[in-house]
């Protein structure tokens, strides 16, 4: 299979599997089309990951609620966690998130006018692969409360 920047039919994909996934590992981008989509790509995690980095995290903490809990906000996904302390708020807040990825999926959050401008942090969170400590790296790089 040679060098082809148009899309590769689905069908075409199927009976050369091995030589597209060759291809994108040594750095090529193959494009997979089925009828009447946009194409998709077909990239490493790591690439997107580090396509992705620029989109930081910048998570608030909220040290006195009115029932003495401490909340962590993150403003780009525009969710919270809470907890008695760091840690718990931290943990809930990685359960938000997971939640927030799930209804990306599933309740089209991304076709949402509200909800599509975070694409750049939602794309980030997805190379983690669902992986809490990931996310929590992400969320919150420097937490030493582990």
């Amino acid at each position: 299979m040679s060098y082809d920047p148009d899309p590769i039919p689905v069908s075409v994909f199927r009976s050369h599997t091995r030589e597209v996934l060759d291809r994108s590992e040594r750095g090529g981008l193959p494009l997979l089309q089925r009828r009447n989509t946009q194409p998709l790509a077909l990239i490493a995690v790591a690439e997107l990951a580090e396509a992705f980095k620029p989109f930081e995290f910048h998570p608030e903490v909220i040290t006195q609620q009115e029932d003495g809990t401490i909340a962590v906000w993150l403003p780009e996904l525009e969710v919270y966690g809470n907890g008695s302390d760091l840690d718990s708020a931290l943990d809930d807040l990685v359960t938000e998130v997971l939640l927030y990825l799930e209804d990306w999926e599933s309740e089209g959050l991304a076709s949402a006018p509200n909800h599509s401008p975070k694409l750049g942090w939602v794309r980030r969170l997805q190379t983690c692969a669902g992986r809490r400590s990931a996310i929590r790296d992400l969320i919150a790089p420097g937490d030493q409360d582990r």
